[in-house]
């Protein structure tokens, strides 16, 4: 902005101060953004409690990329940070002199600083996901939620990224039915598991290799389970590079085993019973196939359990779901899984 003959250049505060507010960007946000193919950032803050008597909670602005979530928080500065804009001076009013200058269009008092947040989507969804316990007579809705919600709805409303919530929405088997989006509890989750491995064996389906999911899918259609309920548990089982959307999947054998495990205690808790670890071990390796058996191991859950007893096994305390259905089954059928698979995949390959 110098000139040869100029000795300073002109400065001036503008009547008129705009509105800013400058963000300090970590260092792997700004490669990113200077990336060629750089994403749509996007600012959200919780969905304000719908309920009178909740207690109000502050609303953190967060910024997400597709994947990843900063929490915004807002620095005072003792500095004066000015944010100026180019213009034109003219000596004596004579337009035929223009001396360039600058103008002070705002005034920074404080700046916003990212800080990445490791928090999980989970708590979030289970708050506003209804509860599927069957049939659409049977569901249970919390006070807070919007059954009628869709799952970009939902999504909105969580402080976290897209992608986040995404994983948040398969760890729960999170699926959407005729509008409105629910979570099944972990009851609904072991009994069609049950289903699904009965289907399989009747139609000589491997779960651990390829297989169309459609095929599963029309083997189990009239026992009453939405299909997107169905798809959201293989999705939940498949492993993480797998792709469903070209209708073929498997099922991961360590994972299925530690998620059936998982799931029966859940579902043991919300009876609000505890189980004999014995019976619990018998119970969970005689609900998965034969071949998979040997993966019914308390190492493989070992951050869900707790031995309340020298002889009695129960989800952890901080994982009991705040949806109790009441004792309602026998927690015998639960612990027992109600059929020995493994003697029938036994028999089949014989």
């Amino acid at each position: 902005m110098a000139t040869q003959d100029a000795t300073g250049i002109p400065f001036s505060l503008a009547h008129e101060q705009q509105s800013f507010r400058l963000i300090e960007l970590p260092p792997e946000l700004l490669d990113l953004l200077a990336s060629g193919d750089s994403p749509v950032l996007s600012i959200k803050s919780a969905e304000a409690s719908a309920s009178p008597d909740a207690p109000p909670k502050p609303a953190h602005a967060v910024l997400c990329t597709p994947n990843r979530t900063y929490q915004l928080r807002h620095v005072q500065t003792s500095n004066s940070v000015l944010i100026t804009q180019a213009f034109e001076h003219y000596l004596n009013g004579e337009e035929e002199l223009p001396v360039p200058g600058i103008s002070a269009v705002a005034a920074c008092t404080a700046t916003l600083e990212l800080h990445p947040t490791t928090d999980s989507a989970i708590p979030y969804l289970k708050q506003a996901l209804p509860i599927w316990h069957g049939t659409e007579a049977e569901v249970i809705t919390p006070p807070s939620s919007q059954a009628t919600r869709s799952k970009h709805a939902i999504f909105t409303d969580v402080p976290l990224s897209s992608g986040e919530c995404d994983a948040a929405w398969m760890q729960l088997c999170a699926f959407s039915h005729n509008g409105a989006s629910f979570r099944p509890s972990a009851r609904v989750r072991l009994r069609l598991w049950q289903a699904l491995m009965s289907a399989a064996y009747s139609e000589s389906i491997d779960p651990g290799s390829q297989f169309l999911t459609s095929d599963l899918w029309k083997a189990i259609s009239d026992e009453g389970y939405p299909q997107g309920l169905v798809e959201a548990v293989l999705r939940r089982l498949t492993p993480e590079e797998q792709d469903m959307a070209t209708g073929w999947a498997s099922i991961d054998a360590s994972k299925c085993a530690a998620w059936v495990g998982a799931t029966m205690l859940e579902a043991q808790a919300e009876l609000g019973t505890e189980l004999l670890t014995a019976r619990f071990l018998d119970g969970w390796r005689d609900s998965l196939p034969e071949a998979w058996r040997g993966g019914a191991e308390l190492s493989a859950i070992q951050d869900v359990y707790v031995l309340s007893s020298a002889t009695n096994i129960a989800l952890k305390p901080e994982l009991v779901s705040e949806t109790s259905a009441g004792k309602a089954e026998a927690g015998s059928k639960l612990a027992a899984g109600g059929r020995k698979w493994h003697e029938r995949f036994k028999k089949g390959r014989r």
